[in-house]
C-alpha cells in the first residue's frame, strides 16, 4: 500500500493552475484566470478577467475544519484571517498544529494524532 501511495502523492497539478496562483498572488483582487486581454474579451467579454464573488460567501452556511501552523510557508496568518472573514457565517473548528508545514497535514507521523481525530469528531457532529 505505501508503495502505492507514494507513485500518486504528492498528487500534482496543471501549468494553468500554477499560472493562476500566480496571477493571484501578484493580483491585489481574486480574479479569474487572466488569458490577456484579448482572450479575455473572447471568454469573458471584457480585457480584464471578472472578480471572484467572494462576497456571497458570507451568505453560504459552511462547515469548515481548517488547520493553521506556524510552519507552513504557503499559507500565513493573513491568508486564514481572510478566509475567516468571508465565511463568517459558517461554522469553523480551527486546529492549529506548532511548526506543520504544506504536507505534514497528509504525511506527518502525527497527524492521526493532532488533526484526523478532531476533524472525525467535527465531520460526524455536522
Amino acid at each position: 500500500m505505501i508503495k502505492n501511495f507514494y507513485y500518486y502523492a504528492p498528487g500534482g497539478t496543471s501549468a494553468k493552475n500554477l499560472k493562476h496562483w500566480l496571477q493571484i498572488i501578484e493580483a491585489p483582487e481574486l480574479r479569474y484566470f487572466d488569458y490577456g486581454p484579448s482572450k479575455n474579451l473572447e471568454k469573458y467579454h471584457s480585457s480584464e478577467p471578472p472578480k471572484y464573488n467572494v462576497e456571497e460567501l458570507k451568505k453560504m452556511k459552511l462547515d469548515i475544519f481548517i488547520t493553521v501552523s506556524t510552519g507552513d510557508p504557503y499559507c500565513l496568518p493573513t491568508d486564514y484571517e481572510q478566509i475567516f472573514y468571508y465565511t463568517s457565517s459558517a461554522r469553523v473548528y480551527k486546529k492549529h498544529v506548532d511548526a506543520y508545514n504544506h504536507l505534514d497535514y497528509l504525511w506527518s507521523a502525527s497527524a492521526s494524532i493532532e488533526i484526523y481525530e478532531d476533524m472525525y469528531n467535527f465531520l460526524i457532529d455536522i
